[in-house]
């Protein structure tokens, strides 16, 4: 798992996904839509995991619906897109001079915010798992304060809101998002739970 940053890959330390999907409406199922629930937990920045106990979070929440309808044949993919609305409070690690440039020490800086994201959520066939990804919608209001030291306060600035995507889950079976009991599918620092219609 992954948030990649505009221009750049960083790494990414203690993340923990969930994806809560869950029918939508009080009638009969519809297959074609899943209200979800996304939450990525953890630091971010090319310094992750170098500052202790530094975290934060990403929450998502909104309904996705399926490309295309009926059955799904076993060589399909499926895929669903919908805007999320995100909350985020999230913390990165950086470096600030200690006393000068070329003597440094790790500082911190912190990001809340909160922005309307377009998601994309692709179930793989073949049983290779799932993988989503998010940009945000430009036409919605986007809000965000950062503070810290200097430099990863500039890192968190660029980061936000497309930093976070590319994220996979290699244990999602093929196939529609829907169960009959509440299942828990989990990868290295991810869990998705599809809860039933």
């Amino acid at each position: 798992m992954r948030r990649v940053a505009p221009n750049a890959q960083h790494a990414m330390t203690g993340i923990l996904l969930v994806c809560a999907v869950a029918g939508v409406g009080a009638a009969a199922p519809d297959p074609e839509r899943v209200k979800v629930t996304l939450v990525l937990s953890g630091d971010v920045g090319q310094f992750a995991g170098m500052c202790a106990g530094l975290g934060g979070w990403d929450s998502l929440t909104g309904v996705l619906v399926r490309d295309g309808s009926g059955p799904v044949a076993p060589d399909e993919d499926v895929m669903y897109r919908g805007p999320l609305s995100r909350k985020t409070s999230v913390g990165a690690c950086g470096t600030k001079p200690s006393p000068t440039e070329d003597q440094v020490a790790m500082c911190t800086a912190t990001l809340t915010g909160s922005a309307k994201m377009n998601v994309e959520l692709e179930v793989y066939e073949g049983d290779r798992g799932a993988y989503i990804k998010m940009e945000a919608d430009t036409t919605s209001p986007m809000t965000k304060s950062v503070g810290g030291c200097v430099e990863p306060s500039e890192w968190l600035k660029d980061y936000y809101p497309n930093g976070a995507s590319g994220i996979s889950i290699s244990t999602v079976p093929s196939g529609l998002l829907q169960v009959t009991d509440t299942t828990t599918y989990t990868d290295s620092g991810a869990s998705l739970t599809v809860f039933p219609r």
